[in-house]
């Protein structure tokens, strides 16, 4: 049943240690809180990082996974209008990376405002529209933006290494089956 997401796994591990190069120790913003969001909060917890994941209260159920998976700290209130990035940013300072999984223009626009200057900012949700980016926000920062939806052979080694150690843990992310006569 886990081996569903292995493939996305291997396009997360991808991005954040092939593509963004996230560097163990740093601090992570993951927007999310889809399967891809959690992976990425997995391979940020692999790496020795600090997590930040944020979702809507509509995902509740997915931020309880996200806490039992060990992210440092879950966002809810103030997701969906932004209002919660000035006070984080006053309490905690900037994070080093940013790992949006969302797709959501507002996510985009809230990571942008919450990466700190010469930081990194890594789209890998998939957008399923065009959106304004505040480039003012990239610019003056320094920020380097990547994007990352696909994964290649070393990255698929790296994901099962992560597997066997239990450093990631997909079988939390397997919602329960039916079978087809019940689809």
């Amino acid at each position: 049943e886990e081996g569903v997401l292995f493939e996305p796994l291997c396009c997360v591990v991808h991005g954040m240690v092939e593509t963004a190069n996230i560097a163990r120790g740093s601090s992570v913003l993951v927007t999310g809180p889809g399967r891809i969001c959690l992976l990425a909060l997995q391979v940020a917890k692999a790496l020795d990082c600090a997590t930040i994941i944020t979702g809507p209260k509509s995902s509740s159920h997915r931020l309880k996974i996200a806490e039992q998976l060990g992210a440092d700290l879950v966002i809810s209130e103030g997701v969906v209008d932004g209002s919660w990035v000035d006070p984080l940013v006053k309490a905690i300072g900037n994070v080093d990376y940013v790992v949006e999984a969302s797709g959501t223009e507002e996510a985009i626009r809230d990571g942008l405002r919450v990466v700190k200057r010469r930081g990194k900012f890594l789209e890998l949700g998939v957008l399923v529209k065009p959106c304004n980016l505040d480039f003012v926000q990239l610019v003056y920062k320094e920020v380097t933006a990547v994007g990352s939806i696909a994964s290649v052979c070393s990255s698929w080694v790296t994901a099962l290494d992560l597997v066997k150690s239990d450093k990631v843990n997909l079988k939390s992310l397997v919602d329960p089956t039916f079978p087809f006569d019940r689809w």
